[in-house]
This record gives C-alpha cells, sequence and structure tokens, in this order.
C-alpha cells in the first residue's frame, strides 16, 4: 500500500483478510484523527484507520532496527560488562552475555515482530465518533467513563483476535495472544509505570526474557519517543498545510537501540540487574530534538489553536447532553425510528458494555458503526435545521414528547448543533503560558473533578458554559547511548548539543479554554454579571477574549423550541431565562475558584 508518511509499506496479506477487512476495524475510516479540527485546517480530514496502519508497519520497522542496531553492538557490550564486573564468576558474566543476546535475538524474531505490528494496528481501534471528544464526553456526563477508547480498544482486540485469524494455525494463536499481552501492558493502569527491567544470577535464576521484550515493545508503541507519536506528528503536520511536525523518521529508525542502564544489586553480589528500554544513540539526538519541536509546535499551532479547542468544546458538549439524554428510558421506545434514537440506544448499548466489560457481540458491532463522525455531524445538522428535526419528531413521537417536558435540553442541543453546523462561536476566553499550566497542573491533581463537574454536570442549561483544559509534558525521559559507554546511557538534556531538549526540561505546555454561550438578547441584570466576567477573566487572569458572538437570539432559540414541539413559546422562554440564570451564577462560581487556582 501507498502512504501519505511511509511511502510504499507491506503489512502481511493475512492483516488484510482477516483484521483490517473486518467491520471493527473498517470503520476507523469514518473516524477522523483530529477531531474537529478540520474546521480549522481543512485538510486534517484523515481518519484513525490510516494512522493505524501507519503505526503498523512503523512498529514493526522500528522493532526490527532497534535489534539489529543493538545486534552491532553485542562484542561491545560484553566488553563493558567485563570491565564493569572485574571480580564477577565467570558462570554470572556467561549467563549475562547470553541472557543479552537472547533479548536481542527475541526481538529479532518473526513472531516478535508481527505481534507488534498487529498491536499498532489494534492500538486506536476502540476510538467512538471524533475519537477523544467522546472520550471527554464520557468522562463529563453522568457515566465519568475515564480512558474509555483504551477500555474499548482492549474489549475490542479480544473480540477481534479470538476470530477465525488467531484459530488459524498455532502461530497466529501465539502472534494474537502475545498483542493482546502488549495492549494489555500499554493501557492497563497499574501497569503503565512499569520499568523494563531484567535481573539474571550465577545460580540459574533470570528474569523471563519474553516479558521483557514485551516491555521494551510497549515502550516502543507509548513512551516519550514513540511510534505512534513519530506517525501522528507528521501525518498530521502533512495534512494540516503546516510543516513543523516533518522531521527524518528513516533517521530516527537508524538510531535506536537498546539503553542497559546497571543499578546496584547489593543485596544480591551474585546477580546483576539492568533496567532496559528504547534509547537512541548519540546521531540520533538532531533527530529526536527536531521531533520534539515539531510536536511542540503542532500542539501551539494545531491542536491548541484557540478555534478548535472551541469546536472541541462545542462537540464533547453536544455529545455529552445526548449520552444524559439516553440515560433516561423514556426517550425512545422500540417503536422509535430516526437518526437520534438509533444513535441513543446504541448510546446506552455501547456504555453498558464499557460499564460491565461483556463479551463483544453482533450489537455492539453495529452499533459501533453507528458511533462515528458522519452519524454526528447529521446529528448536527438535524438539531441545527427546524425542518428536519420536525421530520426527525415525525418519525420518533417519543422523542418528540420527552422534549416537550425537557425543553431546555432541546433548545441547549440546537445552540450547540447550530454553532457547529453553522461555524458560529461562543464568547470565550483562553490562557496560556504558564498561567494555564499552573491551573492545569492543580485541575489534573485535586481539584479537576470539583471544578470542571460544575459546569459539566449543568447540563440541561440551554445557555451555559464549558470549561477546557489541555495540556502535555514537552519532554519526558529520552536516553542517548554513546557508543564508548554502553552501559551508562544518560538523558537526552545532559547532551551537548541538545538545546531543544535543555529547554524543554521541566516544561508544560497547557491551555485553559472556557466558553460562554450568550444570545443577543439576555434578561435583565444578567449584562451585568456578564460584564463582570468578562473584567475578571481579562484583568485578573489575563485572558484573552474573542468577540465572535453566536448569532442566535435568545428569542429566536426559545422559538425554535417551542415551535418543534408544539407547546407555547412564552412558558419556553420563561424556562429558558431561569436556566440562563442558573448557569451565569455557576460560572461565576467557576471563574472564582480559577481565580483561587492561579493566585
Amino acid at each position: 500500500m501507498k502512504d501519505v508518511v511511509h511511502g510504499f509499506s507491506i503489512l502481511d496479506r493475512e492483516f488484510f483478510n482477516y483484521i483490517i477487512d473486518h467491520p471493527l476495524f473498517q470503520r476507523l475510516r469514518n473516524i477522523t484523527q483530529n477531531s474537529l479540527a478540520n474546521m480549522v485546517y481543512p485538510g486534517l480530514m484523515h481518519s484513525r484507520f490510516e494512522h493505524s496502519l501507519g503505526v503498523a508497519y512503523s512498529l514493526g520497522k522500528a522493532v526490527e532496527n532497534l535489534a539489529n542496531n543493538t545486534h552491532k553492538f553485542e562484542d561491545t557490550i560484553t566488553s563493558a560488562l567485563k570491565e564493569r564486573f572485574p571480580s564477577a564468576s565467570e558462570t554470572l558474566m556467561e549467563a549475562t552475555i547470553a541472557f543479552i543476546k537472547e533479548l536481542i535475538n527475541e526481538l529479532e524474531s518473526k513472531e516478535t515482530i508481527q505481534s507488534a505490528i498487529l498491536a499498532g494496528l489494534m492500538h486506536d481501534v476502540g476510538h467512538l465518533a471524533w475519537s477523544h471528544v467522546f472520550d471527554y464526553a464520557l468522562e463529563s456526563s453522568w457515566l465519568g467513563l475515564e480512558r474509555a477508547h483504551e477500555q474499548l480498544t482492549l474489549l475490542l482486540s479480544e473480540a477481534l483476535l479470538h476470530e477465525e485469524f488467531c484459530n488459524k494455525t498455532e502461530y497466529n494463536k501465539k502472534i494474537c495472544t502475545r498483542a493482546l499481552d502488549l495492549l494489555n501492558i500499554a493501557y492497563r493502569k497499574e501497569q503503565k509505570r512499569n520499568v523494563c527491567v531484567a535481573e539474571i544470577c550465577a545460580d540459574g535464576r533470570q528474569s523471563n526474557i519474553r516479558e521483557v521484550a514485551n516491555c521494551i515493545l510497549t515502550k516502543l508503541l507509548s513512551s516519550s519517543v514513540d511510534i505512534d507519536r513519530a506517525d501522528y506528528v507528521i501525518r498530521d503536520s502533512i495534512h494540516s498545510g503546516v510543516t513543523f511536525g516533518i522531521f527524518d523518521l528513516e533517521r530516527l529508525y537508524s538510531s535506536l537501540v537498546l539503553a542497559l542502564t546497571v543499578t546496584e544489586n547489593k543485596n544480591k553480589p551474585e546477580c546483576i540487574k539492568f533496567l532496559i528500554e528504547p534509547g537512541i544513540l548519540e546521531k540520533g539526538v538532531t533527530t529526536v530534538e527536531n521531533m520534539l519541536l515539531g510536536r511542540l509546535y503542532m500542539y501551539s499551532e494545531v491542536y491548541l489553536h484557540d478555534v478548535v479547542l472551541a469546536y472541541n468544546a462545542l462537540a464533547q458538549k453536544f455529545i455529552t447532553l445526548l449520552l444524559n439524554i439516553a440515560e433516561d428510558d423514556r426517550v425512545c421506545n422500540d417503536d422509535d425510528a430516526g437518526l437520534t434514537c438509533e444513535v441513543i440506544n446504541c448510546m446506552n448499548i455501547i456504555t453498558e458494555l464499557l460499564r460491565e466489560g461483556k463479551p463483544v457481540n453482533e450489537d455492539h458491532i453495529t452499533c459501533l458503526g453507528m458511533l462515528t463522525d458522519a452519524q454526528f455531524k447529521s446529528l448536527t445538522w438535524i438539531f441545527a435545521r427546524e425542518r428536519l428535526l420536525e421530520k426527525e419528531f415525525k418519525a420518533a413521537p417519543s422523542l418528540k414528547q420527552y422534549f416537550s417536558n425537557n425543553v431546555s435540553q432541546l433548545a441547549a442541543l440546537i445552540a450547540v448543533a447550530r454553532a457547529i453546523a453553522h461555524r458560529r462561536h461562543w464568547h470565550s476566553f483562553t490562557l496560556a503560558g504558564r498561567g494555564a499550566s499552573k491551573i492545569v497542573r492543580k485541575l489534573r491533581i485535586d481539584k479537576y473533578r470539583d471544578v470542571r463537574g460544575r459546569i459539566d454536570s449543568y447540563n440541561n442549561s440551554a445557555i451555559f458554559a464549558a470549561l477546557h483544559w489541555s495540556g502535555f509534558k514537552a519532554l519526558g525521559s529520552i536516553l542517548v547511548v554513546r557508543r564508548n559507554d554502553l552501559l551508562h546511557p544518560r538523558e537526552i538534556d545532559e547532551e551537548v548539543r541538545a538545546l531543544i531538549a535543555r529547554e524543554l526540561k521541566d516544561k508544560y505546555y497547557a491551555k485553559v479554554f472556557l466558553a460562554i454561550f450568550v444570545p443577543q438578547e439576555l434578561p435583565p441584570n444578567i449584562e451585568d454579571k456578564l460584564n463582570k466576567l468578562e473584567e475578571l477573566f481579562v484583568n485578573i487572569l489575563h485572558w484573552r477574549e474573542h468577540k465572535q458572538k453566536l448569532r442566535l437570539s435568545f428569542s429566536k432559540l426559545a422559538n425554535i423550541a417551542a415551535t418543534t414541539v408544539g407547546i407555547e413559546v412564552n412558558s419556553v422562554r420563561k424556562q429558558l431565562e431561569n436556566k440562563l440564570i442558573e448557569t451565569i451564577n455557576k460560572t461565576w462560581d467557576v471563574v472564582k475558584d480559577l481565580q483561587s487556582l492561579y493566585s
């Protein structure tokens, strides 16, 4: 196949016949890589499908290069070990050297490389509509599900890797089982912080080579310089039309090597203990710095672009509203048709799968095909246009009845859908830099649920605020291996020529984003509170204001909501005014919390 990042890339034909062509994998064609970033960068229309193919190919190539490059240094490693442990017994030294050679051979084996490729293929299979936006919605809704796409990836991989392909031969069964092991190591919370440790003793005891190799493979899939990140930084850069993220991937491959760090083992003098993880040779420092700088600029200019954050906030609010509506069993019944009821029913089926971890069945596969970008984009158009919404209510009488009793929820969906479909923006305030990093760190550690929850839990309001934060650590642990000192790798920021790494060390880049939906016509006394809110952000928190208003008057919103469900307009208007007042008060409380975090 021909890929924009890797050129001609080759994957095993059986992967296509049994894995890639499966409906669970093909659905990734309909899930964009970068949520609603294409509203700002129109070229960012590529999908999780091509990214997954790219990671699979790239991971296989990285493992092969890592093993081959380390293999070239076997004799040098042997000499270094004898020099480092002059008093070690001959038995211990022979066992240690044999272990390292077996580990390299294990990494070079076809089974290991094919298992890594399979894990790379499956690593994003659990993503739902608008990628990470759906994750954030599941977390902020009544469900409170964290890291949902990782959990769903494990469930879907379990289903996919127990079908015909994996049972075809004993070899296939081995690589499928191992690929699942890799994904479990990468995505299980309790295993994420594990380091790769190898211990070899003179009496024959030693670490399991397969387990150490698996740990190394997961580091290649998810770490500071991982193949997943390398692929998406280049791919997103190409598709967005910017050049920040393009770096020499082939040079990175050729620089990969095992970093062996000897640790003190005073309690067991008859044993040698290593920390082992993927590292880079000195020649790769410039390439890695290029990648680090490219990733930094992709975040600042693309992923954390203010308008991208605004649209992602809108999309998250839209999904969260639907999830909270879906909680009520009376919304849709078996006789209701229409896309809204189909999506709501499928949301319930998939969230039940996530909560209970049941085996994946045909109903799940069908519903996963519904929870894609195309369906949710269609939903925004339905709620954004009165005629389409009226048709939807004709097909689903129970849905119409539900919204007749919950008009504020309908008004909220209409407001968000129009903002997305018609490219309108909210009032929004964005804090970036050190101030944002400080707030994000505190939100992540202790007050995140408390502060964001106060806004996100208030999902019935037609007039509401949406708080988002996003950030990333610019530099994690990256080990550089010097040819003349193979057993003492050091952090990249200690290298003389690593100017960028030293600058990025201990830096955390973030943005805090608050969007407030403000119609043009407001009830009395509300405008004063909004002015105070704006003054607080601009003068105290140094927030930048974006002045583009959503062109939808308060009265018009009330009229639309009332007309579509056939109830009296004035009662709707009063209900929405009350919701507006409550929301402004809640937003005011959150602003004061943010002020205390910032100070």
